[in-house]
């Protein structure tokens, strides 16, 4: 989804480009660098002249869906490393200083942690600091308007599926963003059928899941929830819709509202 055969031409700008990072406190001499537009997100990539280089997968606006360093030099093997599945804006700062669509070019500052295993917080990591303004271009996607928005008790979320379980009777798409809520997508494997259905705990499939990972115990919260998903296109390769619901905290009671609700995910 993140590739294609086209893309338009790149245009000039007074502002110049640059691309600064800094792994475990050694500063890479970035020489070459790639930046895409996706729709709705984007991918920024630097490389070093000693192999050692990032990738930054985001929304355009804001959201980071993944970071990770590795060399592309297989003579001086590094990584790959890659920001925490599960709320990575808490271990992980990227800010989007500027998006501009009309000069095509993105400006970002970042610094955080790069896991060896980025479903373990546990596990070893590297530190990494800097920033970019860089020129893109447009891309073209498999997939128009792919990802997912919503309003989360008011406040505007975002988030995008790249991870989907398939047991050959339920199908399960897994969609994050930086924070710390997440969703699952959940509707009949092979065979989705276009419709408006009421959820519940109870439905096995087409629903809507919730979840919350919490920093403290370092689990994923299952919430209690209750709404109704609205499947307006279903293919053999993507489902499309919208969904509102209410979240119950398992345990505190605490109730989160989510609405307008849109998703367009591809399985």
């Amino acid at each position: 989804m993140f590739f294609s055969c086209s893309s338009d031409e790149s245009s000039s700008s007074s502002v110049p480009e640059g691309f600064t990072l800094i792994i475990d406190g050694e500063t890479i001499n970035v020489t070459s660098v790639q930046a895409y537009r996706f729709d709705n997100w984007m991918e920024v990539a630097g490389y070093g002249s000693n192999g050692k280089s990032i990738d930054f997968k985001f929304s355009t606006a804001g959201s980071l869906y993944d970071a990770f360093v590795f060399s592309i030099d297989s003579e001086n093997p590094f990584g790959p490393k890659s920001t925490f599945e599960y709320y990575n804006e808490n271990t992980f700062n990227f800010d989007l200083v500027s998006y501009d669509a009309n000069t095509r070019r993105v400006s970002v500052n970042f610094s955080g942690k790069v896991y060896d295993n980025e479903y373990d917080h546990t596990s070893d990591f590297s530190t990494v600091s800097g920033s970019f303004n860089v020129e893109f271009t447009n891309q073209d996607t498999l997939l128009a308007g792919f990802g997912t928005t919503a309003k989360i008790n008011g406040n505007d979320w975002d988030g995008m599926s790249f991870d989907t379980s398939d047991d050959n009777t339920v199908t399960e798409l897994h969609v994050l963003s930086s924070g710390k809520y997440f969703f699952d997508i959940v509707y009949e494997s092979g065979n989705p059928i276009v419709g408006n259905y009421s959820f519940s705990n109870n439905t096995a499939i087409r629903g809507i899941r919730f979840y919350e990972y919490d920093v403290n115990t370092h689990e994923i919260i299952n919430y209690n929830v209750s709404g109704s998903v609205n499947f307006t296109e279903c293919t053999n390769y993507y489902v499309k819709g919208t969904f509102s619901l209410t979240a119950t905290h398992p345990t505190s009671g605490a109730i989160i509202n989510v609405t307008q609700g849109v998703f367009k995910e591809s399985y």
